[in-house]
This record gives structure tokens, sequence and C-alpha cells, in this order.
């Protein structure tokens, strides 16, 4: 028997079933991606990857147990399997929510993320001038524009042309929208807008986007829209409300260590909306 390191406080609803049937979706080193009969997405990840919305953090030697093939069941409050069962028993839980920052992101806070994005790579979104970066970067002025003038045919536009953009399980696009939603709800004090909210923005964000990718990414954009991220984002706007350089750059290089490009890619977005906000 394996126990859950920690666990967010959203999982056990997604297994609210006495007795369920998980369906493995993909079985990676680090990471286990779980399918329910309802459609949700629960992943099992060492503690490399952390704490996220849909997230069981569990020990490395659970991945050697699990194949494509290994038939999973969630009864008794544990996931069992042909090896073993994993518990939640105990388990920690963990609050996905995103803080607020207490004050907004200053010109010198700017400056060091986009060194510190440079010094990593720039995010392919952003880099070269052929057909993916002429896409994006029509899609990202539309988003942009949108935002500042209120304009939801705009932003609808841009979230559209953005989902699904680029290779991968998370593409470059999705990963753009979800810095952005992480820098609007972290900033809601400071946006203004007389078509809706912005926790409304955010949720109407996600659903334009979740739709037209993988399962995976539509799974990120979906909770980003709601508020909901993973721990690199919890550790930046901490750091930001505390204003210690070292803790900001510790927090940057996380979220840039996130896949090949996903988390420049994240980083570029919440960057870009950032700078809407006076």
């Amino acid at each position: 028997m394996w126990r859950a390191i920690s666990c967010s406080r959203l999982v056990p609803a997604l297994l609210a079933p006495q007795t369920v049937q998980v369906q493995i979706l993909s079985r990676h080193r680090h990471a286990c991606n779980l399918g329910t009969a309802a459609g949700d997405l629960i992943a099992l990840v060492s503690v490399r990857y952390g704490n996220g919305p849909f997230h069981l953090v569990v020990p490395d030697a659970l991945f050697t147990a699990i194949t494509l093939d290994t038939i999973v069941t969630w009864r008794d409050g544990a996931l069992h399997f042909t090896q073993g069962c994993l518990t939640l028993a105990a388990t920690a839980l963990w609050d996905p929510q995103l803080p607020h920052l207490h004050r907004p992101v200053t010109t010198a806070q700017v400056a060091l993320f986009a060194n510190l994005l440079h010094d990593h790579g720039p995010s392919p979104l952003i880099q070269g001038d052929g057909p993916l970066q002429q896409r994006a970067g029509q899609a990202i002025a539309s988003l942009n524009a949108g935002i500042r003038r209120n304009s939801l045919a705009e932003i609808e536009q841009g979230a559209f042309a953005l989902a699904g953009l680029g290779p991968g399980l998370t593409p470059a696009g999705d990963d753009f929208l979800v810095g952005l939603l992480a820098a609007l709800h972290s900033n809601q004090s400071r946006y203004a807008n007389n078509l809706m909210t912005t926790q409304q923005l955010c949720t109407h964000i996600a659903q334009v986007a979740m739709v037209r990718t993988t399962k995976l990414s539509g799974a990120w954009l979906r909770y980003a829209g709601q508020g909901y991220f993973g721990e690199p984002w919890h550790d930046l706007i901490d750091a930001l409300n505390d204003g210690g350089k070292n803790t900001m750059e510790q927090a940057v290089w996380r979220i840039l260590q996130s896949g090949a490009s996903s988390g420049a890619d994240a980083l570029t977005g919440f960057l870009a909306a950032c700078a809407l906000f006076p």
C-alpha cells in the first residue's frame, strides 16, 4: 500500500462515488494521467511536479507499478490496482486557489522576470517570424486589445486563435493563456471591465479555449479559468507579495523549468497581462 503525499482539495469530489473505475490516459516517468467516467482528469505526480488543481502527489515507486493496461478502481477511499493501492487516508489537502497580489507588479519586477526569461530562452510564440509566431502575434494583440477596450469579440477572437496553438500535450498558446489567467486572477482588484467581473472574464476565456485543445491542456485551462493553479504559481504570487528578489527569482525559475517551453510560454502570458494594468 502507498499513501498519497498530498492531494488537491478538489480531487476527492472527482472521486465521490463509492466505487468507480478510472481509466489510465497516459503514463510518464513522473506522472500518470487518469480519466473518470464523468470526463474529469486526475494526475498522479511525483514531488518533482508537486501540487496542482487536479494532482495527487505520490511516492516515486508507484510509477513502476502502473502500466497503460493497469485497471484502476476507486473504492473505500483508495485507488486500487493490480500491484496494490494508493490510499488518501490522512493525506494533507492542498488548496489550489491562487492568492491575490497585495500590490501591482512593478516595472523593476517585470524587468527581472523578462531577463530571467531571456536567459532561459524565449517562448516559441514570440521567437522568430514564421507562421506560428505570426498567428500568435495576431491572437495576442487581439486578446490584449479586447481586454483594454472591454471588447468581448476581440477577447474571444484572441483566445480562440491561441487555443491549441503549437505542438505538445500542452500547446504553447494554451500555456500563454494559463499565465495570462494567473495575472488576471491575482490582479482582480485592478481589473475594471463594464462587461463582466474578472472571474467571469477568466471563465469565459477558458471556456472558449479548452474545447479546442488536448484533454490535459484543457484541464489546466478549465481550472485556471476558476482561479486554480499549480504550486509554482502560488510560489510566484507569494514571492511578489513578500518582495524578496531571491524568492522571486526562485519562483520564476521553477515556472520556467516546466516542460520544454511551457513555463516560458506561461510566463510570457503572465507578463503580457501585467502590462495591461496601469
